[in-house]
């Protein structure tokens, strides 16, 4: 950042914030079990699961940290999943005695492996066809934004943003490619007994493209860092703020470009915000069936426009573009909004529970 702000050379920062994730999963596993810091029983049943009772060994530490099928792209894994992996155990299975038994024949990954590379192989297509037309500096390019409206600027907006998670969506399928070819990823059986590989999936594309709420969106988005962040923040902190802290913890580990605080803050503002607005509007909008139809559009527009928003800060990382973007290009209107929608249950908070509570009995 000192002697070459804002642009790429060789960038290290992938690997080492998988190892970030690594190290910090396996400290908080060491303190639920090994160190037995809190009691047992004021465990969660997740913590209790990922807790681990025996310190792993220098080989066993550096195997997990430098496992040579997820260095470079992850997805992250966590230490329990890892040793399960290693040793051979995710192939066996408990009986209804209790009894453990080996599957006899373990299921090939072929199948997702070829799917998550076509995957990853057509979005990166996407990518490089169109990202050349529509780029980030689209955004705060002076000429674009004098000589096109504002509905234009934003619907561009909306694409560019695409583009550029297409390119995550080709690096995360081609990390889950990867260690599903190792063996990594196996996840049991559904109920229609075929294999499950989803034990490490870092992102539901068609979950996130057909996202009606931005809590969506963000749950089905690098899935293992968002597991990551509620094991080691959200889950350990109490009340409103844990939002903002877990918000604020991933913005230190992504990095320190201005950009980085813009998205997570504003991601923070717009996830209770979304809950708000959903608690108001969405009792009343549940029949009739056209009408739940109509909001779920409605609904799917805005979680992408919002997303599309607050996202672009995030590819522009410099401080004066971002505020040549906000202030010129968008003129800050969806932070105007979420302040608005934060601030509605003060303002109109009787009128809301009478309304809310009007439709649940005509629904009775």
């Amino acid at each position: 950042m000192y002697y070459d702000y804002g642009a790429y050379t060789l960038d290290i920062t992938g690997p080492l914030m998988i190892c970030t994730q690594k190290v910090t999963s396996l400290a908080f596993s060491a303190y639920d079990g090994v160190f037995r810091v809190r009691k047992k029983e004021r465990l969660s049943d997740d913590q209790r699961l990922m807790a681990i009772n025996k310190l792993p060994s220098f080989l066993e530490f550096f195997s997990y940290i430098f496992s040579f099928h997820g260095i470079l792209l992850g997805p992250m894994c966590f230490y329990r999943d890892y040793a399960v992996f290693v040793e051979g155990k995710q192939y066996t299975q408990k009986t209804e005695s209790s009894d453990v038994i080996k599957i006899e024949k373990e299921p090939s990954p072929n199948r997702v492996v070829v799917k998550n590379v076509i995957l990853a192989f057509t979005c990166i297509g996407i990518t490089m066809s169109l990202a050349s037309w529509y780029p980030k500096t689209l955004m705060v390019d002076e000429n674009f934004v004098i000589n096109h409206n504002f509905v234009y600027r934003t619907l561009i907006c909306i694409l560019v943003v695409f583009l550029a998670r297409s390119k995550y969506y080709f690096g995360w399928k081609l990390g889950e490619a990867t260690n599903n070819a190792a063996g990594l990823g196996f996840n049991g059986y559904d109920e229609k007994n075929n294999a499950k590989w989803n034990l490490i999936e870092n992102v539901n594309i068609p979950a996130i493209e057909f996202a009606t709420s931005f809590r969506d969106i963000i749950n089905n988005w690098n899935i293992q860092t968002a597991i990551w962040l509620r094991r080691i923040c959200y889950d350990r902190l109490k009340g409103v703020y844990r939002t903002y802290a877990t918000y604020t913890l991933s913005a230190i580990w992504h990095g320190f470009y201005p950009g980085y605080y813009f998205t997570f803050l504003g991601g923070a503002l717009t996830t209770n915000a979304a809950r708000t607005l959903r608690r108001i509007i969405r009792p009343l909008m549940l029949s009739p069936p056209w009408l739940k139809k109509s909001y779920d559009v409605v609904t799917w527009f805005f979680s992408h426009l919002a997303l599309a928003y607050f996202i672009v800060p995030f590819t522009l990382l410099d401080m004066k573009r971002v505020y040549y973007f906000y202030t010129y290009n968008q003129y800050w209107w969806m932070h105007l909004v979420v302040i608005g929608i934060l601030l509605l249950p003060f303002v109109w908070k009787p009128k809301i529970e009478a309304k809310s509570e009007k439709v649940k009995k005509h629904n009775d």
